[in-house]
């Protein structure tokens, strides 16, 4: 069970944005999507969760062709955090949390909802904030919040032999150095739901810290993936990066940096 994609490619008014793009998204693990600004990771991510339609090759997930879904479906099989959300209503952060449960409505009790809302933003640590109107939260919170929203469409416990999939584009931009880390931990734990975790992600070193796989990306191809001390090699950031830097990861408790020449 995993998601396929074989030679996946995109073109939009005759520029290509995808190029013959193979790879896999298995559940128990966490992918990272790395790569310059224009790579075409949120494409890529974007393609693989159904939001944008490919030009050529072959998308599957748990060997089922993406198209051949119906909407709710594909709901309980995976979740989507876009980098950009609007709520133009004084929604209180449960109720927005709430809203994550549209895929199984009618298949659980009231109470048994409301069990699963708590958990997620017990899991989200924003039980705090339950009763806050969410226009009110800072933008780390409000981020917080779509995410616990994203998680409730995975929570209700399906079979749990069926892997699922968690798509998250920048999910730690707008938040603080331990959120950021908090936020990435938390994909971490959820893999071990046989949850499949794919995330676009900017900083090097946090991706390094908790992939399981990197994908680097630089003008809508693949240039290499792996582990990210394979990914991660020198020459890989200076040619797709432009910058002079080493993969440093000295030990298990200590969290892997990108250390970059004095002088570039």
């Amino acid at each position: 069970m995993s998601i396929e994609a074989q030679d996946l490619s995109i073109s939009i008014r005759n520029k290509t944005l995808l190029k013959k793009v193979n790879l896999t998204i298995s559940p128990n693990e966490l992918t990272v999507l790395i790569g310059p600004n224009g790579a075409g990771k949120s494409t890529l991510l974007k393609t693989c969760c159904g939001d944008m339609p490919k030009t050529s090759g072959t998308l599957s997930i748990n060997t089922i062709a993406l198209d051949q879904f119906k909407p709710v479906e594909l709901a309980k099989t995976r979740a989507v955090m876009t980098q950009s959300y609007e709520m133009g209503f004084s929604f209180s952060v449960f109720e927005v949390v709430s809203m994550g449960c549209f895929a199984y409505e009618g298949q659980v009790s009231q109470q048994e909802k409301n069990a699963i809302i708590l958990d997620v933003m017990r899991f989200m640590d924003i039980e705090f904030l339950s009763d806050q109107n969410f226009m009110t939260l800072s933008g780390g919170e409000q981020q917080r919040t779509q995410l616990a929203r994203v998680l409730a469409q995975l929570w209700f416990p399906y079979d749990q032999e069926e892997a699922r999939y968690l798509f998250l584009d920048e999910p730690t931009s707008s938040l603080d150095v331990f959120h950021q880390y908090h936020v990435l931990s938390l994909a971490k734990e959820l893999t071990k739901r046989n949850i499949g975790v794919l995330a676009v992600v900017h900083d090097l070193s946090l991706a390094a810290s908790f992939a399981d796989k990197l994908i680097l990306l630089n003008k809508g191809e693949i240039v290499t993936q792996g582990k990210p001390e394979q990914v991660l090699q020198r020459q890989n950031l200076d040619n797709v990066y432009g910058i002079r830097g080493e993969f440093f990861h000295q030990s298990d408790k200590v969290n892997p940096v990108i250390v970059l020449d004095r002088k570039q």
